[in-house]
């Protein structure tokens, strides 16, 4: 695998583990604060968009050896 391939996986990740935190514990701890909330789901939105460019790149790469 190269480095961008890793590169990609690697934020890929990342990006997944922020989309967990924001379902898990930001949105039921802004049910109260619309704003927040609002923030929160949009940024919520465009991580999903993001992640699915990702995967769309990252099928397109050789990872195996």
């Amino acid at each position: 695998m190269d480095n961008c391939t890793y590169d990609l996986i690697k934020i890929m990740h990342e990006l997944s583990r922020v989309n967990a935190f924001i379902e898990k514990h930001g949105l039921k701890d802004s049910k109260k604060n619309e704003t927040s909330k609002n923030a929160l789901e949009n940024l919520q939105k465009d991580l999903v968009e993001h992640m699915r460019a990702l995967h769309k790149e990252l099928s397109k790469c050789k990872i195996g050896g």
